[in-house]
């Protein structure tokens, strides 16, 4: 119980010893006051590898991604009977928040990443992607794609934005780059 006694006289019984620095590997330090362990908690980002995600994982994860958002799609418009440009504007807009709120809040991941374990981060802090940035993201990969109703051009854009990753040495689609961010595994 000494050893828990302060040596400034304080007659408080549990209050430590104060801490004097490393031990010297006496005997004497055998009893002497150790403080407790503390851990570092973890950091609250986003935990990842640090490999860009191959292209494959890619597909994969964003086929996963298609089909829950299509048959979802599918079974409202079924119920609800609207024509193509009502069904097209709601999709648009529903894959846009499923992708971007999904990024923003859901660990970096939609349903599908999640699956095939690809994380989406910033491109410069390798963070959470803010909800802002996911949704330039998420957004602009609907615009691209809307885009390919427009004829060849358009097609070309996205099929552009599909391919990209073959080539690009961070693996990064044209809505990763306009979006800032990069996919990792």
């Amino acid at each position: 119980m000494r050893e828990m006694m302060s040596e400034n006289n304080d007659d408080t019984p549990n209050s430590p010893a104060p801490f004097d620095g490393p031990s010297s590997g006496s005997s004497d330090d055998q009893h002497a006051y150790v403080p407790p362990s503390w851990s570092v908690p973890e950091s609250e980002g986003v935990q990842h590898g640090e490999a860009f995600a191959g292209y494959g994982w890619r597909v994969l994860g964003y086929l996963i991604d298609a089909l829950i958002i299509g048959v979802a799609l599918g079974i409202m418009s079924r119920v609800l009977s609207t024509g193509f440009l009502v069904d097209f504007a709601v999709g648009f807009v529903i894959r846009g928040l499923y992708a971007g709120f999904l990024i923003a809040f859901w660990n970096g991941q939609t349903v599908g990443m999640k699956v095939v374990k690809v994380v989406c981060v910033d491109t410069s802090s390798r963070g959470q992607v803010p909800l802002p940035q996911a949704m330039v993201r998420a957004f602009s990969a609907e615009i691209i794609a809307a885009a390919s109703l427009i004829g060849l051009v358009g097609s070309l854009a996205q099929l552009l934005d599909l391919l990209w990753p073959v080539w690009d040495k961070q693996n990064q689609t044209l809505h990763d780059k306009i979006g800032r961010t990069v996919v990792l595994r």
